[in-house]
């Protein structure tokens, strides 16, 4: 275990459209150890999705969002199950390097 201070990534969700504005991930910024065994060649679709899903999983820290009821509520790991694919990819790029779109 490293003795070093994590980079946080805080990733804004408003990109998730009205009422997300205050809404946000925080994670852990990737490590090579976190993606090093990850090789999308030849895999189907589903399986890359998964093995994305396990490694932002792994590396969050804590969020909140916005509940079915409208409320604020804290997100867990658990619930980026429930976010759709391209909240996914959004995030997955931005962890990855590439600007906020609400930049």
């Amino acid at each position: 275990m490293s003795n070093l201070k994590p980079r946080i990534k805080h990733i804004s969700l408003a990109f998730m459209g009205a009422g997300w504005e205050e809404s946000y991930l925080n994670f852990r910024a990737f490590r090579w150890a976190d993606i090093k065994d990850t090789n999308t060649e030849n895999k189907a679709s589903h399986v890359v999705i998964e093995e994305t899903l396990a490694v932002l999983k792994r590396s969050f820290l804590d969020g909140k969002g916005i509940g079915t009821d409208g409320q604020v509520v804290d997100i867990t790991a658990d619930d980026l199950d429930d976010l759709d694919l391209e909240a996914l990819t959004t995030i997955g790029q931005q962890l990855g390097g590439q600007p906020d779109p609400n930049a």
